[in-house]
């Protein structure tokens, strides 16, 4: 449980990767969070429409108490998570328009979740098609601070007030 932003699309063949990559590693330096860098570049010979290579372009950073954000893409330059790429092999059109990349920001708080959601509508506009984001606290639809705190707040309540753990086959309400 907690808050967690899905997302999926596909890195322009227009733009290129590698100032993608230089922006993101600027994010993740000015907030002091790790990062992993992968190809940088997609080579004319690397591009291909299957799914099956194994090849991932981009970068995942990892802001604190946040599962990390993957900015990583498949040699179709279709987005994919590293950490599922030998799970998406050679999916159908149907499986593959299902697929989503997720992460979950509830512990990292919404400070860092806008500076991500901030960070994908710059990146969407400038090297992203196709690109879709659904943010359970609502920051990309709606781009308000405050309707996004109260949902934060109330998810945020609901974890440390209704904790429920199996003890001997009974359920504990544990109040944090």
């Amino acid at each position: 449980m907690g808050l967690t932003i899905h997302y999926r699309g596909r890195f322009r063949e227009d733009a290129k990767l590698m100032e993608m990559v230089e922006e993101v590693i600027d994010v993740a330096e000015v907030n002091g969070w790790n990062y992993n860098v992968f190809e940088k570049e997609f080579n004319s010979t690397d591009f291909c429409n299957k799914t099956s290579d194994k090849n991932i372009h981009g970068v995942c950073f990892s802001p604190p108490n946040c599962e990390p954000v993957c900015l990583t893409f498949r040699s179709n330059r279709k987005m994919c998570s590293p950490f599922w790429i030998d799970h998406t092999d050679n999916l159908t059109e149907d499986q593959e328009s299902s697929y989503w990349i997720f992460t979950k920001t509830q512990f990292a708080g919404f400070e860092v979740q806008a500076i991500i959601i901030r960070l994908f509508r710059h990146l969407s506009e400038k090297y992203l098609e196709s690109f879709e984001l659904y943010d359970e606290g609502q920051f990309w639809e709606f781009n308000n601070e405050i309707k996004s705190k109260e949902i934060f707040e109330r998810y945020d309540k609901v974890i440390k007030t209704r904790i429920r753990t199996s003890l001997f086959g009974y359920y504990v309400l544990i109040n944090l």
